[in-house]
């Protein structure tokens, strides 16, 4: 019997002869190789991407997370490598159906930094930052720190196409008591993130079972994480407890680590891939052709672009959720959605210096899109400024006073279609509100019973970007599109409400999510209007060029 490497395993059970230490057919990257247990594990959670031979990235994406077990069936074509090491490779028997990983042990919880960003600027305009951080200094701002998010990309073979520097560097400060009545830092809003100063540590357990088994025929232990390969040609299905979606089918590369609620899960594969699962999980498969190329080209920048500044302190970069792009597995491919994929294949949307911009977008902005300042804070974008959602395309913002009529009687809008989310009304207790404020970080003392809520800052299409909940001992204000949205129940912050009896607030709104960028509806009007790929990337993206990266 070939023993396994102790190192990283302890038999639980007696061994099956058809498991046996194998040559890394498919081992991690060879990076791998050269690292510690410890290293391996910590570069888990750095937001730098590797690279294919033409150029491009190969990104680590979170499918899931605080999952007490995991469990994976249609296992052939698959191997485990062992806290991922490359020379602990497990060929599993044919019988073998289902992989079951728990987290038994939390060794060493997780630490992490919390921070502040105060300006962000491109790797060729780094040199205003050094009079920036003088002034915040000069204010009394001494912990500082300065963070690189974006990629660089190598360019292609032979220099088609040119290396290019995505890059942004962010100048951040370190929250503290001291700085909590700082006259500058109130007129400041930046955006809010945490840093890994230490990666959880634990114990996995991985339980194999053949068809019929009630117990596991195998059971094994690894430190940290585990790394799970999938032959080319194959595909392993995925399903989580506490899963949202049920199951789902991947292939490539996917690796569990420790966290301190439970299991992670991600995967690891090439940006375009990536791509093909996010357009049709993020936009109708029946969508015209030239919405669709919109959406893969947002796709694969919005991915560029927010490497680094999303789940710092996640062992992957970016997540499959809405938050950062919906990504559901290979069951959820196309021939529509990956066609425009192939056909806007490396392109990105530019900005005229040639960075890529940040091309966020969501649902239906509901008439107007929002300033992506409003929403996330910082310095204006000026690719990002709220207009409306038609031929004009007008910058004029809605004032509170004018709200009320625009959600009545709108103007003429791209993303009209469908009604559901162009206009909506619902009414929300009082005291389910209240609930949900409780639970949530924002209440840090009581307020007494809810008797309403109070906008006290708008965005320049009018969304709710500050309210104050109103109780009858005190007030609390939640500043964020987001976190309002959540406390609410509601589908965007473009709303109005009014008081009814019996503790209820009745809403009238418009729009589906932030609001930001390029309306997904939107686009699909404009394309069913004939607009081109270019048409729309234009009008929600003001400036924007398309340049190939790959």
């Amino acid at each position: 019997m070939t023993p396994i490497n102790k190192r990283s395993a302890l038999l639980l059970s007696p061994l099956f002869s058809s498991l046996v230490c194998a040559s890394a057919w498919a081992a991690p990257p060879e990076r791998f190789q050269q690292m510690t247990h410890t290293e391996r594990l910590k570069a888990l959670y750095e937001p730098t991407p590797s690279f294919t031979e033409r150029g491009e990235p190969v990104l680590s994406v979170g499918l899931t997370w605080a999952q007490p077990s995991l469990t994976l069936s249609r296992l052939k074509g698959l191997q485990v490598y062992l806290g991922a090491d490359p020379l602990s490779a497990l060929t599993l028997p044919k019988d073998v159906t289902r992989l079951v990983l728990e987290q038994v042990k939390l060794t060493t919880p997780q630490e992490v930094e919390r921070w502040e960003a105060l300006a962000e600027r491109t790797t060729t305009e780094v040199a205003s930052l050094d009079d920036l951080e003088a002034q915040w200094r000069s204010r009394g701002l001494k912990d500082l720190a300065r963070f690189t998010t974006g990629a660089y990309l190598p360019g292609g073979p032979q220099g088609q196409p040119a290396p290019l520097d995505a890059r942004s560097i962010t100048l951040a400060y370190r929250p503290s008591q001291a700085l909590k009545n700082n006259e500058h830092l109130k007129r400041h809003q930046g955006r809010r993130f945490k840093t890994l100063k230490r990666p959880a540590r634990g114990v996995i357990k991985l339980s194999f079972y053949r068809k019929r088994d009630k117990d596991p025929h195998l059971s094994l232990i690894t430190r940290d994480l585990a790394w799970i390969s999938v032959d080319e040609g194959s595909v392993t299905r995925v399903s989580a407890p506490q899963g949202k979606h049920g199951r789902r089918s991947y292939q490539g590369e996917l690796y569990v680590t420790v966290g301190d609620q439970g299991l992670s899960l991600a995967h690891v594969l090439p940006l375009e891939r990536l791509v093909e699962g996010v357009v049709p999980s993020e936009l109708y498969r029946s969508a015209p052709l030239e919405a669709l190329k919109a959406q893969a080209i947002a796709a694969r920048s919005h991915a560029l672009v927010k490497l680094g500044t999303r789940h710092l302190t996640h062992p992957f970069m970016l997540c499959a959720s809405t938050h950062c792009q919906a990504y559901k597995g290979v069951d959820y491919h196309h021939k529509n959605t990956s066609a425009a994929t192939q056909a806007t294949r490396g392109l990105v949307a530019v900005r005229a210096d040639g960075h890529p911009l940040d091309t966020v977008y969501s649902s239906t902005c509901g008439g107007h899109t929002e300033s992506y300042h409003e929403v996330w804070g910082g310095e204006e974008r000026p690719h990002l400024i709220g207009r409306e959602d038609n031929a004009s395309g007008a910058t004029q913002a809605i004032t509170p006073q004018a709200l009320p009529a625009f959600l009545k009687v709108p103007v003429a809008s791209f993303c009209q279609d469908p009604a559901r989310t162009f206009r909506w009304r619902v009414r929300r207790k009082l005291s389910e509100i209240q609930a949900r404020l409780e639970r949530s970080e924002h209440l840090t003392q009581p307020i007494g019973a809810l008797k309403g809520v109070e906008v006290t800052r708008r965005g320049v299409s009018g969304r709710a970007q500050e309210v104050r909940y109103l109780g009858a001992q005190g007030s609390v204000v939640v500043r964020g599109d987001y976190a309002n949205r959540s406390l609410l129940k509601l589908k965007s912050g473009l709303w109005i409400s009014e008081a009814l009896e019996g503790g209820v607030l009745r809403f009238e709104g418009a729009g589906f999510g932030h609001g930001v960028g390029m309306c997904q509806h939107g686009a699909m009007g404009m394309a069913k209007a004939g607009a081109s790929v270019n048409d729309i990337l234009e009008h929600y993206y003001a400036g924007a060029g398309v340049a190939p990266l790959w």
